[in-house]
């Protein structure tokens, strides 16, 4: 771990290499009072296994690491989480200081917390939640981990500066059986300052997998675009706006290839989207 390498389990053995896989660039960035949550959610118990989801945790830890100058001891890789997992790092509705708040120097670190696994409509409220391992997604108000309350308790941590990515769709398509994806209001950032967040979805659409490249396929350009395609202007250094643009190209990005791949789009978003700052520098 940290040297650019993933060590991986038998059921996720790739029958070949995978280009965002090997060769993970090493950059001179150090941010090593950064915080990282890194959750892949692959086995579940009630509804169909998000088949890459455990790759895309290892990978984008290794990313972190080499990539952006993240500690290894700063980077929580949790794997299959369950409801108290979510719980224990980000806190409860009446306690909001979970282990995530614990480990950030106020005003000085960074936090990058990322999730790929399932996300479910509440049938009642029409709210977005993250799906654990051990959920029944049909009582997700129950089981679930609400979003509103996910960014609600990141809104008052006090790091230095926020990152947010979401590999999941919250639509209950393809996990909710007998009814019709629902369209929920995901909170917008206007009410959290220094945050910048990834989607891998916009509305109903349903996030895909890149089964050639073994990832999902917002996690897999958003990995390449952290190793260099994504320096539009190739001035050395990536910023939120550059990575966005090109995770979300019309002709080359998850986009067009969920469209060749699957016969859907699917469209990513940033927020805020006029995000401002330099995410990496390469060089």
């Amino acid at each position: 771990t940290g040297t650019g390498a993933i060590v991986i389990g038998p059921e996720e053995k790739p029958k070949k290499f995978v280009d965002v896989d090997i060769n993970i660039p090493k950059t001179k960035m150090c941010n090593e009072d950064a915080i990282a949550i890194v959750i892949g959610n692959r086995d579940y118990e009630k509804v169909s296994d998000v088949e890459y989801a455990l790759r895309d945790a290892k990978i984008m830890k290794e990313y972190l690491i080499n990539v952006l100058g993240y500690k290894e001891g700063n980077v929580i890789l949790i794997e299959n989480a369950k409801l108290s997992d979510f719980v224990t790092y980000f806190g409860t509705k009446d306690n909001y200081k979970g282990k995530l708040y614990d480990y950030v120097k106020p005003g000085k670190s960074d936090i990058f917390v990322y999730y790929s696994g399932h996300g479910a409509p509440g049938l009642r409220t029409r709210k977005g939640y993250f799906v654990p391992v051990d959920c029944d997604p049909q009582k997700v108000e129950m089981g679930g981990y609400s979003l509103d309350l996910f960014y609600e308790n990141i809104d008052k941590i006090p790091a230095r500066n926020k990152i947010i990515v979401i590999d999941a769709c919250f639509s209950g398509k393809d996990i909710l059986k007998g009814i019709s994806p629902i369209y929920i209001e995901v909170p917008r950032t206007y009410l959290m300052e220094n945050t910048v967040i990834f989607t891998s979805t916009s509305g109903t659409e349903v996030s895909c997998w890149y089964d050639e490249k073994m990832h999902s396929m917002f996690t897999y350009f958003f990995l390449k675009g952290l190793r260099g395609k994504a320096d539009l202007n190739k001035d050395g250094k990536i910023t939120y706006k550059e990575l966005y643009e090109y995770v979300s190209d019309k002709t080359e990005g998850v986009p067009y290839w969920s469209r060749r791949l699957h016969g859907f789009t699917q469209t990513p978003e940033m927020q805020p989207e006029d995000a401002k700052g330099i995410f990496v520098k390469l060089k």
